[in-house]
Formats: C-alpha cells, structure tokens, sequence
C-alpha cells in the first residue's frame, strides 16, 4: 500500500511551536522534504535515512576558546579573562559550556548562538603511586561530568610504564594515559546516555538531523602542563622517527625543521591520544578541544611522588603478602624543574623510517579500556576537592 507523503497529509506539526520554524537547532524541530519531494514521518522507522558517515568529521587538536559568535549579548560574554561558565543541567545529566550567563539554552540542545553545544568533562589527578608490582606508574584520577553523586562520575586508575625520564616527565606520561581514559569513558558511557536523553525530545522527519541533536563538542578540562597540552596539540602534525627516537617535522620542500626527541612510554602515550581523538571524530562525530585549569592539590601529589621514601613501607607490603621478591624498580629520576617541550634538533638522517605520530601504534591491541569505579550514591568521591563546583579558570595554551 502506497504511503501518502504530501503536505496535506502530514499529521504532525510542520514548524516548532516557540520559533515557528521548520528547522530549529534549539528546539530539535526539523521538518523537510527530501530531494524527490517527498514528506516522510517523524517515527524513527520513517525518517529520511542517513549513514553514520555522514556525520564524520575533521579531528579538531586546538585548545578551547570562548568566541564572540558563541553568544547572543556578545557584551556580557566572559571570553578575554579565562574563566569559562559551566551549567549543569539536571535533565540531562551533564555540563554544559553557556559563557554569556544571560543564556539559558533549551534542553535537551543547550546550543549556543553558532548552532554548536559544547560538553565540559573535568579530568583531575587525585593521586600518583608506583605499582613496583605491576612496574607501572599509577594515577588515581577523578571524571567529573556533573554534581557529586551522579552516576557518571566515576573514580578510575590509568597507568604508564616508567621510562628514562625524569619524574616530571613519568607524572606527566600518566596523566596523558588519564586523558585517553577520559575520552574512551565519552565513547563508552557519555554518548549512549546523550543518544537516550536526545531521541525522547528530537522531533524530526530525517535521521540526520536526529544523529545530529544528541552529538556536541567535547571539552576536556584538565591541570596537567600546558607545555604537554600544547605538544599533543601539535603531535598530529610531526612525523616519528625510530632510528631517531623523535618526532620530526618537515617543511614544505621535505627538509626537517624541528625535531623533538622522546621516550618510548611518551611515543605510546601521545599516539594513543591522537588515536583516541581521530576515532571520536570519525567514527562518532565529536571534536575534542583542551582546556588548562589549575588545581593545588594535583601540584601537591606531584611532590609527594618524588619523595623516593614512598617506595619502602609500599615494597615491604608487597613481600609480606607472599609476592615473588624481586628486585624493586628505582623510582624516576626527580627534578625540580617543570617539564618543557622536548629539545629541537635540526638533523635527521636520510632515509630512516618517518610516519605520523597518530600511525605509530595504529596495530597496537588496545588492551586497557576504561574500567571505572563507580560512585557510591552520596558519597564525595569523583568530586572529593570541590572540584566541580569551582568556575574553572582556564590559561592559555601556548603553540609549540
């Protein structure tokens, strides 16, 4: 039987009821014919189709930045003193980035003036140990998508295999592995919650405009170094050279500019992040920004790791509960200088073996998903420091 698709047959409402358009971005109201000139139904088996393809977009490496065409009074918006207003929205479980406090975004869009929604997540080491059993560097951190005791907040461990570099260097390689742990926790956990939310309160006739309504720009807030931030930024650019132990990059006649020597741990951190990055672009729609905050307490956990004293009372545990003696690894060197993006060399050798950085482990099994500890209801766990309810105030990543 021949389905009616005309406009007079059509039973649902043409135009969103606040705007009167027939696509509204902030109402998730969209209503259109397709190129054959046909009207189809808004049930989700009715829709126009669409492949999930269609919503592949370009990996955006840069750091956040609140910009006047985000706000509708763009004299109110709070963009030039680093301090980024975050709504938590009780509907959707989440956080949102507002910027202009006049606006309160309809929801479940929560769309800003260019039509885009922006989700902050707050990434926040708690703690840093060595897993002498493991070898491993340990750090405890928090994610932080909405209020204390919200079901997504989660407490997780990530770990890095200690390497050459100085302690600095090693804390900075976890809190990298940290990062990773927080965008697959999005795949895993904030999109199938977002497409719930979303499909409830879409109304539309074309599976791309409802693929559309539940995707957003992600934000990752975190405290580690704006030097590493600004390197993984700039990683997706360079080229990683085995011979060399360096990412290297080129100019426009194939000569090598910069050149950038690192570990082995910091190679496999940096490409899991870029991998991490372009899978969430490609294959989910979602660009990824960084934003740098400041947090005491992570400086003070910092400090604590160094003291090579820790690593007695936690070796002398190990063996009393029964475990093979072996030797204890050596704590990292410790410095007190801030890691600094690693020293350009100008020379490379010719003919030895370059690639992208994001290609560097592409046939790495990924044996290290997120595993979260869930939050116990009422408990001040994800959140131990008041770090969700402080207005995060961010500080400009310089470019490598």
């Amino acid at each position: 039987m021949k389905t009616d698709t005309s406009k007079s047959s059509f039973k649902g409402r043409l135009c969103c009821a606040v705007h009167s358009k027939p696509t509204c971005y902030e109402c998730l109201h969209s209503i259109t014919y397709t190129a054959d000139g046909v009207l189809p139904g808004t049930h989700a088996d009715e829709r126009a189709p669409c492949s999930e393809r269609a919503h592949s977009v370009e990996p955006l490496f840069k750091q956040f930045e609140l910009i006047p065409e985000m706000f509708k009074h763009k004299e109110k918006a709070r963009w030039n003193d680093g301090v980024i207003d975050c709504t938590f929205c009780n509907r959707c479980k989440l956080s949102f980035i507002t910027g202009d406090p006049s606006i309160k975004a309809s929801c479940p869009s929560h769309v800003l003036q260019n039509d885009q929604r922006y989700v902050a997540v707050t990434v926040m080491p708690l703690r840093y140990s060595r897993r002498i059993d493991l070898e491993r560097i340990e750090c405890a951190a928090a994610l932080t998508l909405g209020p204390t005791g919200y079901q997504v907040n989660a407490r997780f461990n990530s770990f890095s295999r200690p390497d050459e570099g100085d302690a600095d260097g090693n804390l900075d390689n976890v809190e990298i592995a940290a990062i990773v742990k927080a965008l697959e926790a999005v795949e895993e956990r904030m999109i199938p919650h977002r497409k719930r939310v979303t499909e409830r309160a879409v109304y539309t006739n074309s599976a791309y405009f409802a693929g559309e309504a539940w995707r957003f720009q992600l934000v990752i807030i975190t405290p580690t170094d704006p030097e590493v931030l600004s390197f993984l930024l700039g990683a997706h650019k360079l080229q990683y050279s085995f011979k060399r132990k360096a990412f290297v990059e080129r100019n426009s006649m194939g000569f090598v500019t910069k050149k950038f020597p690192v570990t082995e741990e910091r190679r496999y951190q940096v490409a899991s992040f870029i991998r991490a990055v372009k899978r969430l672009a490609t294959v989910f729609g979602i660009q990824v920004h960084l934003a740098y905050t400041t947090n005491i307490k992570r400086a003070v956990a910092r400090e604590n790791f160094k003291n090579p004293m820790d690593t007695i009372p936690e070796a002398k545990n190990l063996l009393e509960r029964g475990r093979k003696k072996k030797p204890p690894v050596p704590p990292p060197r410790t410095s007190s200088m801030k890691y600094k993006a690693p020293r350009q060399l100008n020379s490379v050798k010719e003919g030895e073996e370059e690639f992208l950085a994001g290609d560097s482990f592409k046939y790495l099994s990924v044996d290290d998903r997120f595993d979260p500890k869930e939050e116990e209801e009422g408990a001040d766990v994800a959140d131990p420091d008041g770090i969700y309810n402080a207005t995060p105030r961010l500080t400009r990543i310089q470019p490598m």
